[in-house]
């Protein structure tokens, strides 16, 4: 603060209209104030300029020291950019300022660089994953049609998308794809067995049937026998 008062009354001094002995005069002793504050100031700018790359190189070391995930390149980013700002805001001589611009550039070039081929990763395997889900799925619904168009029968649809489904286990998928494939595996498996549902539910209704026939049956005979019986004293015995 104290230097920057120097300079400023230093450049107004300079503009200001008085005799040249005048002038003089507090140019000297503003080089007085000048030779107390500049040495020190310029031994606390190299303090903290020296401080600084300090911490920019441990921030370096311990960030590049290991293999880092997504999140944490995103974080190492912030960090840059914070020490980036900090660099603006601190007074620093020229030597730190440079080096530590360069360094810290080179940090977020590296860190780009990590980023797009994680990014590139991540859509080569979005882009495989869609590959396998969509041929697994093409594999079910075939599998449906066969069965739909009854070319191949139940059993042998059930033991197909047995072997699908433990396939599927073997696959690499995400988590979302291993659901939603599953899923269309248990929609499958239901339209295979609803058939034999429906007809186990056929033959429950024609048994019902015949065992309600049957027992109108019985009971016509039962009534049968009782009116003989009510009328036994009007017929000859062989009649009866």
């Amino acid at each position: 603060t104290f230097a920057t008062k120097v300079t400023q009354l230093r450049k107004e001094l300079q503009k200001t209209d008085m005799r040249i002995r005048d002038k003089n005069r507090f140019f000297d002793r503003l080089s007085l104030l000048g030779d107390a504050i500049f040495p020190r100031r310029k031994e606390l700018i190299n303090q903290v300029s020296a401080l600084f790359i300090q911490d920019v190189n441990l921030f370096i070391e311990k960030s590049f020291s290991h293999e880092a995930n997504v999140h944490a390149l995103f974080h190492i980013k912030d960090e840059i950019k914070a020490l980036q700002s900090a660099a603006k805001e601190l007074t620093l001589n020229t030597e730190a300022f440079q080096e530590s611009r360069k360094r810290l550039s080179e940090c977020w070039d590296s860190v780009t660089k990590l980023l797009e081929k994680e990014r590139k990763k991540e859509t080569e395997e979005r882009e495989e994953f869609k590959k396998i889900r969509d041929e697994f799925t093409q594999s079910i619904e075939t599998l449906q049609k066969k069965f739909e168009e009854k070319t191949i029968s139940e059993k042998e649809a059930l033991n197909q998308v047995d072997g699908l489904q433990n396939k599927l286990k073997s696959l690499s998928l995400g988590r979302h794809e291993q659901h939603a494939l599953r899923e269309k595996i248990f929609h499958a498996r239901d339209l295979f067995t609803a058939r034999e549902r429906h007809e186990l539910e056929l033959k429950k209704e024609a048994l019902h049937k015949a065992e309600e026939m049957k027992g109108k049956e019985l009971e016509a005979i039962f009534k049968k026998v009782e009116d003989l019986f009510r009328a036994a004293e009007a017929h000859e015995a062989d009649q009866l």
